[in-house]
C-alpha cells in the first residue's frame, strides 16, 4: 500500500493531494492527514507531530521530505525524477525545508482540514 501523510490544514498541503489524485490514474495512492488518528496505524509519533514534513508509507518503507516527494512522484510512473537524486540531499530537503517552514506564509492555515470531493474522500484511509 502507497499512502502520503501530509498536513490537512495547510493550503499547499491540500492542493498538493488534488494534483497527485488528478495524475494518479491508476489509483496507486491513497492519501491521509497527519492529524489523522489513523495516521498512527502506519507511522510513529514522531512522524505525526512533525506537521512540515510530507511522509509517504510504500509498502511498509517511509520516507519524508524531497526523498518523499521523489519516490511519490516514481510511484506515479515518472521515473525521470529519480535524477533529484543526484542533488545532495542535503540541497533537496534545504529547499523542501524553506517551503515547509513557510508554507502558512506562501499559502495559509486553515481552521479544519478541508472535506474533500466525494471521488477523492474514496482515497482517503
Amino acid at each position: 500500500m502507497n499512502i502520503v501523510f501530509l498536513d490537512g490544514k495547510c493550503l499547499i498541503c491540500n492542493g498538493i493531494i488534488k494534483f497527485i489524485y488528478r495524475i494518479d490514474r491508476k489509483k496507486r495512492i491513497k492519501f491521509c492527514h497527519l492529524q489523522d488518528e489513523k495516521a498512527l496505524n502506519y507511522l510513529e509519533q514522531d512522524f505525526v507531530k512533525n506537521l512540515s514534513t510530507v511522509v509517504f508509507y510504500q509498502d511498509g518503507k517511509i520516507s519524508t521530505k524531497s526523498d518523499a516527494a521523489i519516490n511519490i512522484m516514481v510511484t506515479l510512473g515518472h521515473t525521470y525524477f529519480k535524477l533529484f537524486r543526484f542533488i545532495p540531499r542535503f540541497i533537496r530537503d534545504g529547499i523542501y525545508q524553506f517551503i515547509a517552514k513557510n508554507r502558512y506564509i506562501i499559502g495559509e492555515e486553515l481552521d479544519v482540514c478541508p472535506i474533500p470531493e466525494a471521488d477523492l474522500a474514496e482515497r482517503f484511509l
